[in-house]
């Protein structure tokens, strides 16, 4: 449960995505954007469902599917997906690495977003479109930085056992770590 209550203060929902590409008939690994969502991967050669362990296999972590047998010449290879930001490993790491604190791993996490932001994102204008990735990772970084500073001021009472559903627990986790609706 912890590792969802890290994505949904990230937030780092799973979204879906699509790639295709045309096969050279001498390539048997194929990338996608990583990590993905185990359950939700398929991979089609010009359209037909291909069988996960019998014609490929799948490294959710990269992201690369390898083919048994090299898709033929000119054949379409499409993969379908759902991916995060943050595999379960490395959040479920945070976590122990942080004493199993869900705010501190969060902090942790949007941490290591705001370094990739910085150096993958840059400033980039493209014609309406801009991303400033400094000016993002210093937002992360301060989301971060309240969550810390919120674990620290902290008493020695935590979360008291009441029942909620779903989007009430959302909105407790928000206003725990900070960010959300006073």
């Amino acid at each position: 449960m912890a590792v969802a209550d890290v994505r949904m203060l990230i937030p780092d929902l799973a979204q879906y995505d699509r790639v295709s590409e045309v096969a050279d008939g001498l390539t048997y690994d194929f990338r996608t954007m990583y990590p993905i969502v185990a359950a939700s991967a398929k991979a089609y050669v010009n359209a037909v469902l291909q069988v996960l362990g019998v014609a490929y296999t799948l490294d959710e972590d990269l992201g690369v599917s390898t083919f048994v047998v090299a898709p033929e010449d000119g054949s379409t290879v499409s993969h379908t997906y759902q991916h995060t930001i943050l595999s379960d490993a490395q959040i479920t790491a945070f976590l122990a690495l942080e004493g199993n604190d869900t705010r501190l791993a969060t902090a942790m996490s949007l941490e290591t977003i705001a370094s990739s932001e910085v150096l993958v994102q840059k400033v980039i204008k493209i014609m309406d479109l801009s991303t400033d990735g400094a000016r993002v990772s210093a937002e992360l970084r301060a989301r971060a930085q309240a969550l810390r500073d919120a674990v620290a001021g902290s008493g020695a009472f935590g979360w008291a056992e009441v029942p909620m559903d779903q989007f009430a627990y959302r909105e407790k986790l928000l206003r725990d770590a900070g960010a959300g609706p006073d």
